[in-house]
């Protein structure tokens, strides 16, 4: 993002999962597509195990849209995506666990963005240094194309609808 945008109009990809176990690294490895093959109006940032880590950062950016992407076991084939509700993800636990309660992620950055989607990849496999399935590789490049195509992450189904 050059100093001349206005940071308010970039997107923010926040993603969280751990790299070493397997499936749950779905989030990081979306992080560093994005990294690797910068989408225009998108930036990312990978929270690892510790995606509240990154409020400070979220917060001085100040972006116009969040996605919050994980690993989330929603009792449905590997490799599916559902858009997640805020319900989902605060009472439900859905998303893979964390250092910290996900609704205090949640509250933080809703005072900084109003326009907040949670994304869940199902995993099918979480088990230490597995290598990540086809599944949930191929869910990564759908999330990945998805933000591609103008963000338009409707394409996922809710969870519950």
């Amino acid at each position: 993002m050059s100093g001349a945008e206005h940071a308010g109009s970039v997107g923010l990809v926040l993603t969280a999962g751990s790299v070493l176990r397997a499936d749950d690294a779905a989030g990081p490895v979306l992080s560093r597509r994005l990294e690797e093959e910068p989408i225009p109006g998108w930036v990312t940032f990978d929270g690892g195990l510790t995606p509240e880590d990154e409020i400070g950062a979220v917060k001085r950016l100040a972006p116009s849209r969040l996605v919050l992407v994980d690993a989330a076991d929603m009792a449905l084939a590997p490799g599916s995506v559902r858009r997640l509700t805020k319900a989902d993800v605060a009472h439900n636990s859905m998303f893979t666990t964390h250092s910290l309660p996900l609704t205090i992620l949640i509250e933080e950055l809703e005072g900084v963005c109003a326009d907040i989607t949670f994304i869940g990849i199902q995993p099918g496999t979480t088990e230490f240094f597995g290598p990540m399935t086809p599944a949930v590789t191929e869910a990564v490049g759908s999330v990945y194309d998805a933000l591609a195509s103008d963000g338009d992450l409707t394409v996922f189904d809710l969870l519950h609808e």
